[in-house]
C-alpha cells in the first residue's frame, strides 16, 4: 500500500489543481464588507465624509495604532478630505440638465464640465461645481439656477463616458446615466459574448486597476450603480474570456485520473 499512498500524494494534487479550474472562487467576507463600505462613501453626504474622515484620523492618531493602520487611515482621511475641497466632478464629465417652468430656457440639454470644473450655460453663465459632492449636484443646480429662473423645476443626471472592452458584443467608448447598474451597461453593449467569462471583469484608470475581479462580481450580484463605484469618466471596463479548457474537458481528466489511481490500487492488490 506504499506505493498506493505514493501515487495518492502525486494525483490528489492534481485533481484539486483541475476542480479549481472548474470551481471558482467567491471574495472573503472581509474584503466584501470592505468593497461595499467604498460603495457608500461614493454617494456619502458630507456630513458622512466628515464624520469618516474624523474617525480616521482619531484612530491614526491614538498610540496603540500600528503603523501601517495609521498609514491606511491617514491615507483615507487624505482622499475624503481631497474630496470635499474638490468635489467630484472634473474636467470632461457631462451632466443632462432638464429645466421646466419657462418657455425661453431649453427644456433639456447635456453640458460638459469645462476646466476649473465649471458648467457654462446659455443665458446664465458660470455654474461653478468645485467642492460640489455628487450628492450635492442636485440642490447645488436648483438653488443656481434658481437664481436666473424663478419658480423652474431643475433635474440633473451625470453622465460617464465608459470604456467597454474585452469579450462584449461591441467595444468602445459609451456614454451611461451614472445612476445605471453596472449589469445594464454591458447589456448596453449588446451583451457578454459566446466566449465572455462573466466572473472575470474588471475595471481600470489608467494603468490602475480600480475594482478587481472579486469586487466587480459582488458589484454585478448585488446590484451596484456606476456612481456607487465612483467611476469617472474615461474607466474602462474589461470582459475576459473563458478558458480554452472547457468545463466538460477538465472533468473528463477528472475521471481518466480517477480510473489511473483505480488501476494502481487494483494492481498492488493482485501483488
Amino acid at each position: 500500500m506504499t506505493r498506493v499512498a505514493n501515487h495518492a500524494k502525486v494525483l490528489l494534487p492534481a485533481l484539486a489543481l483541475l476542480l479549481s479550474l472548474v470551481t471558482p472562487a467567491g471574495p472573503a467576507g472581509a474584503q466584501g464588507s470592505r468593497i461595499k463600505e467604498e460603495w457608500t462613501m461614493a454617494t456619502a453626504t458630507r456630513d458622512e465624509l466628515e464624520a469618516k474622515a474624523i474617525e480616521a484620523e482619531q484612530i491614526a492618531a491614538m498610540p496603540q495604532t500600528p503603523s501601517q493602520l495609521r498609514k491606511d487611515k491617514l491615507a483615507v482621511a487624505q482622499v475624503i478630505r481631497t474630496r470635499l475641497s474638490q468635489g467630484d466632478f472634473q474636467a470632461g464629465d457631462r451632466i443632462v440638465l432638464r429645466i421646466t417652468g419657462d418657455p425661453n430656457v431649453k427644456p433639456e440639454d447635456t453640458v460638459t464640465v469645462r476646466p476649473g470644473s465649471v458648467l457654462i450655460l446659455p443665458q446664465m453663465g458660470e455654474i461653478s461645481l468645485r467642492g460640489v459632492l455628487r450628492a450635492e449636484l442636485l440642490a447645488h443646480m436648483r438653488r443656481e439656477i434658481g437664481r436666473f429662473v424663478r419658480g423652474a423645476t431643475v433635474q440633473t443626471t451625470p453622465v460617464v463616458r465608459l470604456g467597454m472592452f474585452g469579450s462584449l458584443q461591441r467595444t468602445g467608448f459609451f456614454e451611461f446615466p451614472a445612476d445605471i447598474l453596472l449589469s445594464e451597461a454591458i447589456m448596453k453593449t449588446g451583451g457578454p459574448s459566446a466566449m465572455a467569462d462573466q466572473h472575470n471583469v474588471s475595471i481600470r484608470r489608467g494603468a490602475e486597476e480600480t475594482w478587481n475581479r472579486q469586487a466587480v462580481d459582488i458589484a454585478l450580484q448585488e446590484g451596484v450603480t456606476i456612481e456607487q463605484l465612483g467611476l469617472r469618466g474615461g474607466d474602462q471596463l474589461m470582459m475576459g474570456e473563458r478558458s480554452q479548457m472547457s468545463a466538460t474537458l477538465v472533468l473528463q481528466y477528472v475521471m481518466i485520473s480517477f480510473q489511473i489511481v483505480n488501476m494502481v490500487i487494483l494492481l498492488q492488490q493482485r501483488r
